[in-house]
């Protein structure tokens, strides 16, 4: 199984938005508290991930959400203490009026590839049915949380698919761990998992697995004087109201 029917693996590689986009995260004896993170604790065995998408703009969709106007959600963010995942990171301790400007500081954008990977779509239908009689995603599924969330009536099994997978609760998480996992026990494991933005559909992004060596074609500062990354910036911004940095400001 592979993403053909929804995203082939970018020839040109793909984007990671990080202030050391091509390092991985540090091991820990914790589960990850990301997306696709290896959800065990004390494992001899445990996987990390790096996480990115085809585009500047989609590593930002997917970075910047916390931002919206949403108190409570700041307050769950201010608790995390690690950025690596795009979707769920910690805001900026550093000064400034404008958050954005702060979390912009010393971010990189690295391309980079990883040959001919194995790739699967949590996205894919064939997937989503196998990994639907996983037993850990089944019990993650046959939970009260993933029945409510799902609002499935009385009697009927919960199963997995496109609503399951961008669940953006402590229970999607739980969920989307639990297909991780389940990959990474394929007797043929995955080297990647394509899944799209939850923010928009036609920006594809990739967990990119840590066994698998990735190389970097090209690597930069996030700047406003490129003009790439200025238009992806100023189109995140648009769709949430955020305040852009003087800086990043056309013109200027």
């Amino acid at each position: 199984m592979n993403a053909a029917n929804f995203a082939p693996w970018p020839r040109d590689g793909v984007v990671r938005v990080h202030p050391a986009p091509m390092e991985l995260p540090a091991e820990s004896d914790d589960p990850g508290p990301y997306r696709f993170d290896d959800p065990r604790r004390r494992t001899q065995d445990r996987f990390l991930m790096r996480y990115t998408a085809s585009t500047v703009r989609g590593c930002l969709l997917e970075l910047l959400d916390w931002m919206r106007d949403d108190e409570a959600a700041h307050a769950r963010e201010a608790s995390v203490e690690v950025d690596d995942d795009p979707g769920f990171v910690d805001p900026p301790s550093a000064a400034g009026n404008n958050p954005l400007e702060a979390y912009l500081l010393e971010r990189r954008v690295a391309t980079m590839t990883a040959g001919s990977p194995t790739v699967v779509s949590i996205d894919d239908p064939a997937v989503q049915a196998k990994l639907d009689r996983e037993n850990g995603v089944r019990a993650v599924l046959d939970a009260k949380p993933a029945r409510d969330a799902l609002l499935e009536e009385r009697g009927h099994e919960v199963h997995l698919d496109n609503a399951a997978v961008r669940l953006a609760s402590k229970t999607g998480r739980d969920l989307t761990q639990a297909c991780a996992l389940a990959l990474y026990d394929w007797p043929h494991k995955p080297d990647v998992i394509h899944y799209r933005s939850r923010h928009n559909d036609t920006e594809d992004c990739w967990a990119i697995y840590s066994h698998v060596s990735v190389y970097c074609v090209h690597e930069v500062p996030l700047s406003p004087d490129i003009p790439a990354h200025r238009e992806a910036l100023e189109s995140v911004a648009k769709i949430w109201d955020l305040e852009i940095p003087t800086d990043w400001v056309a013109g200027h």
